[in-house]
């Protein structure tokens, strides 16, 4: 580990810049911010969060739903309530466009002025741009990352809890009280461990702060004992049945399941936030550490309480949730990190090529970048001791190394997304080439990093910047609104227009395959079941269990549709393939289910039963016309 740097500048050592840096490095932020992270439009998570606030709008349609019949997670959040303010007053689409806008600069300022500690503008920045362009996941399997790029509560509690924790270093408690309470309000799961984290870090500068932790904890178990929910959680677990439907539907819950990349970059964020407590100024430092603490010790009691007890409390909150923070951190401190590297001279500067190169892989999750992490430790072990000689051959290896991995891991980025938008059937094009090239790195943040560095040597900079930066958020503007046509029609077709609805009642179950949002947000109506659906298994057994009723019910439509897609080649939009038509006496007992689906939705006609169409005829897809069939007639 390299001896720590002074964790204050003295007002002479920092950049006398204008008010006039910021602005101009603040106006190219966003415009990387928006060329790194478009919109594609309501999907994953938001569909979800769309629906609780539909079901504010229409609780007779929608509590029929599988996902909100036995309860949502809804009670706990405000968030749907302002989300139907919003689709209220200005519509669903104008709605999402304008909250996501206005959350994600949010979470930009709030960051902005977490990091003032650092004192440089230029290291500010570099940060700054590294969360914009870098992978933000966090836990497991690539689900969850923070600054999502739809609109869900966790959109909303991120910025409130960032603004809260640069509140409280800039020891404006009262405002951090108010901005920390109101993301737990939002969405307490994003709320709770930086809560710990605030608490943590009172405690390290004031012991008296220690009160509050006994207080906690004898609340919480005495709310346990007399059987106040959610705490009654506390003490149960999981029975078979149900324990079996959750590890089958939200894996992502238990880390035993994690992968091996997935624990790396755990590692690698965790490993940034602890040699940052080293090397950043003195509030920045002990927030590192305290926040490091915190995610490790919440994913470790996850680790026991989810995988080995199976507890339903500590599986429900997904403590290890906790890593969004420290992601955040890890990515706007790496530039610090990688300066002070470099600046202990030729034989550390390996090692901060080698930590880049380790940083591009591990954000990813992939599972080769352990490769790196031994790379990494030769490079530090070679550095390390102080008084040893390193050949100028033994040098030269060691930069080539690093070098080549730093190259190598951006060669296999790209590749990857080329792959990728090959199996989305996209062709390259000048707004997915701009794409590509912002969220590389070695080449955005290259550019990024020659910019500051350039900058003081400016004549004028601001009639050299400021034109610049201009530019860059006019094109972000530009490419930012990145929904398919097919994207667009779903979220912005009245449902009072669309002819499935006006031939449904409101308390009809549409079994419409793998499209909740169609079947949502366009026709305004219950979904019988999509695999989206099961995200509610985990806080409610009775939902667990109709889910499963109802997986199994369709699982020999399902096994017809696989078999008939090997034989004739699936469909790019996940529908079924060309020339497959399910059996007729499969949807009979389909529709002759108890509780079972009124309408079924399928992109050809059964020949009969057939009581209402719609084309879908965009000009960047092939033509649909999906035939909507009453299970009446059918059975």
């Amino acid at each position: 580990m390299p001896p720590s740097v002074p964790r204050t500048a003295s007002a002479s050592d920092r950049p006398r810049l204008s008010g006039w840096s910021w602005w101009i490095g603040g106006l190219a932020l966003v415009g990387l911010w928006l060329l790194a992270r478009p919109y594609t439009g309501v999907r994953h998570d938001g569909i979800l969060y769309l629906g609780q606030i539909y079901l504010q709008h229409r609780p007779d349609v929608f509590l029929n739903d599988l996902f909100f019949v036995f309860g949502s997670q809804d009670r706990f959040s405000v968030f749907s309530t302002l989300g139907a303010v919003a689709v209220d007053t200005i519509g669903l689409e104008a709605a999402q466009l304008i909250t996501l806008g206005i959350c994600h600069a949010l979470l930009l300022v709030a960051v902005a002025l977490l990091t003032r500690p650092l004192g440089s503008v230029p290291m500010r920045v570099a940060g700054l741009a590294t969360m914009a362009v870098m992978p933000h996941f966090y836990g497991g399997m690539g689900i969850f990352s923070f600054a999502e790029t739809f609109v869900t509560a966790r959109t909303l509690a991120e910025p409130l809890a960032v603004g809260g924790l640069g509140a409280l270093l800039a020891h404006r408690y009262a405002l951090a009280g108010a901005l920390l309470l109101s993301s737990a309000l939002v969405h307490p799961l994003v709320a709770l461990p930086v809560w710990a984290i605030a608490w943590l870090w009172l405690f390290s500068i004031d012991r008296r702060w220690m009160w509050p932790a006994p207080f906690v904890l004898a609340t919480v178990v005495l709310s346990a004992l007399l059987g106040v929910e959610p705490f009654d959680s506390l003490l149960k677990t999981y029975d078979p049945e149900w324990l079996a439907v959750v590890h089958a539907s939200n894996p992502f819950v238990f880390p035993h399941k994690w992968v091996i990349g997935d624990w790396i970059a755990v590692a690698f964020q965790l490993g940034v936030l602890v040699v940052s407590a080293r090397v950043l100024p003195r509030p920045l430092a002990r927030l590192a550490g305290v926040t490091a603490a915190v995610a490790a010790t919440m994913t470790v009691v996850s680790l026991v309480g989810a995988s080995a007890l199976h507890n339903i409390l500590l599986t429900q909150l997904q403590l290890w949730r906790g890593l969004w923070l420290s992601q955040l951190l890890s990515l706007v401190f790496l530039p610090a990190l990688l300066l002070s590297l470099w600046q202990r001279g030729p034989r550390w500067q390996p090692v901060a090529v080698g930590t880049a190169a380790l940083a591009l892989a591990a954000t990813a999750s992939w599972p080769s970048s352990w490769a790196l992490v031994l790379l990494l430790i030769i490079l530090v072990l070679a550095a390390l001791p102080p008084g040893a000689h390193l050949s100028n051959g033994l040098q030269r290896f060691l930069w080539q190394s690093s070098i080549a991995a730093l190259f190598a891991v951006t060669a296999a980025m790209l590749a990857s997304k080329v792959m990728e938008l090959a199996e989305k059937g996209l062709t390259l094009n000048p707004s997915i080439v701009l794409w590509v090239a912002v969220t590389t790195p070695l080449l955005s943040l290259g550019f990024v990093w020659f910019a500051l560095s350039a900058w003081p040597r400016l004549a004028r900079p601001r009639w050299v910047g400021g034109p610049l930066a201009f530019a860059v958020l006019i094109l972000g503007i530009h490419e930012w609104d990145r929904r398919t046509e097919r994207q667009r029609t779903f979220e912005s077709v009245p449902a009072v227009q669309h002819p499935f609805t006006l031939m449904t009642n409101a308390d009809s179950q549409v079994y419409w395959p793998d499209s909740l949002l169609t079947t949502w947000a366009m026709i305004h109506r219950a979904s019988f079941f999509t695999a989206h659906q099961g995200s509610g298994v985990l806080f409610n057994r009775s939902t667990a269990m109709e889910y499963e009723r109802r997986r199994n019910a369709l699982a020999p439509l399902s096994f017809q549709k696989e078999v008939c897609a090997m034989l004739a080649g699936l469909r790019s939009d996940g529908q079924w393939a060309d020339g497959c038509v399910p059996d007729n006496e499969l949807v009979a007992e389909l529709c002759r289910l108890e509780s079972g689906p009124d309408y079924l939705v399928f992109p050809f006609s059964l020949g009969r039963g057939a009581v209402a169409q719609w084309t879908f005829d965009p000009t960047d897809e092939s033509t649909v016309t999906y035939h909507l069939h009453d299970c009446a007639l059918l059975r």
